[in-house]
């Protein structure tokens, strides 16, 4: 049986309580694995999907590369926060290739032609191309490349 992302983080969890020495990667998990949890018992008293993990772990590393940022500006010590981020971006899966995602948006916007036209006549939030792109890219994708990508196939 293959091991779930959430189950990764458990065990990773545990290993890292073992050896008591990092404190920072032992708190950021718990609160990480807390978090998945949450959404899957919110969403039906069930485990949390491998996306919904992963969706979490990207908040995750949004929010503290904000943080880094923040510190960094104001001359603060960032080790701990650099050492959060190298754990969590350890959970990210590879990103795909630019040459995949172009493919991936092109087989979007031909299987949607109707909706690639209304886009195209009234420029707009492209967000709906977007979530087809990452459905089918299995979340592989990054979402800002992707809608430049769109914007750029769609012309608008």
């Amino acid at each position: 049986m293959t091991q779930t992302l959430i189950d990764r983080v458990t065990a990773d969890l545990n290993e890292f309580r073992l050896g008591r020495t990092d404190t920072v990667a032992i708190n950021l998990l718990n609160t990480l694995r807390g978090e998945s949890l949450k959404v899957g018992k919110d969403a039906g008293n069930r485990a949390p999907t491998d996306e919904e993990t992963l969706a979490v772990i990207k908040k995750f590393i949004k929010n503290g590369e904000q943080t880094l940022a923040d510190l960094a500006r104001f001359g603060r010590d960032t080790a701990d926060q650099e050492r959060e981020l190298a754990v969590l971006r350890g959970y990210v899966p590879a990103g795909m290739s630019h040459d995949d995602v172009l493919r991936i948006a092109r087989e979007v916007i031909a299987a949607n032609p109707e909706k690639a036209e209304q886009l195209r006549a009234k420029p707009g939030n492209v967000g709906w191309f977007v979530g087809q792109v990452m459905k089918a890219s299995g979340g592989k994708a990054d979402a800002k490349a992707v809608g430049e990508l769109l914007k750029a196939e769609l012309g608008i």
